[in-house]
């Protein structure tokens, strides 16, 4: 589907890809990602949820993220997408800084550290001026 969708379809693909899953190892699908070459590659931390079959699965440790982050951004532009644990957020999206090109709802601590935009992480570049909050 992907190789279809870089092909052929829409201009802007943004693959997203799940760290923390068990028994899944993310850096093959990011490289498999990476290979088709998408506008950029999104990259989502599992969150346990309490209720569901998720709640019995670890956290992911910020270094294991961090570890597909690296990966991701040395293959291709990455995001790093909404869904990440809150008590990761403040740590992970401090180091992810130096390696993603945006950080979805990013933690308040950093807001004053980046420009701010009302829109999805995976938004193409060109459409980024009509969302930029205001201050």
């Amino acid at each position: 589907m992907l190789e279809l969708l870089t092909s052929l379809g829409p201009k802007y693909v943004v693959p997203h890809v799940m760290v923390g899953l068990p028994n899944d190892d993310p850096s093959l699908a990011i490289k498999e990602a990476s290979s088709f070459h998408p506008y950029m590659i999104n990259i989502l931390v599992m969150i346990p949820t309490k209720g569901t079959a998720s709640e019995r699965y670890e956290m992911p440790k910020v270094e294991k993220v961090m570890e597909m982050v690296r990966l991701s951004s040395t293959l291709n532009r990455t995001s790093l997408g909404c869904m990440r644990p809150f008590p990761l957020k403040k740590e992970l999206d401090a180091r992810a800084m130096e390696y993603v090109d945006r950080i979805a709802n990013p933690h308040p601590s950093l807001r004053d550290k980046m420009e701010i935009y009302d829109a999805c992480c995976s938004l193409p570049e060109e459409f980024l001026d009509e969302f930029r909050a205001k201050s």
